[in-house]
């Protein structure tokens, strides 16, 4: 990624914290799950912008289920690993 941004490309992404490698530990220890993708915490903190993009449980679970944010796959996994709520 330094490459593109030395060469004058602009980076334009989406993630999920869990990602983020600080937290790996804490979401490792609340959720069980050993995240696989793993992205420095330097990335994060060389950006010039970031929006926080943000929903309703609810409604997160609901795109995850349409197919909207995994391959049908990962649906399952993804629903009791990390899109759940409280009850």
């Amino acid at each position: 990624m330094e490459e593109l941004l030395e060469a004058g490309i602009h980076v334009i992404t989406t993630m999920n914290i869990q990602h983020l490698e600080s937290l790996y530990d804490l979401i490792e220890g609340t959720t069980g799950v050993k995240v696989k993708e793993k992205i420095p915490d330097a990335i994060v903190e060389n950006a010039d912008f970031i929006v926080n993009a943000d929903i309703e449980a609810d409604e997160l679970i609901e795109r995850l289920k349409a197919g909207k944010i995994y391959k049908s796959d990962r649906i399952a996994a993804a629903l009791n690993n990390f899109f759940t709520t409280k009850t």
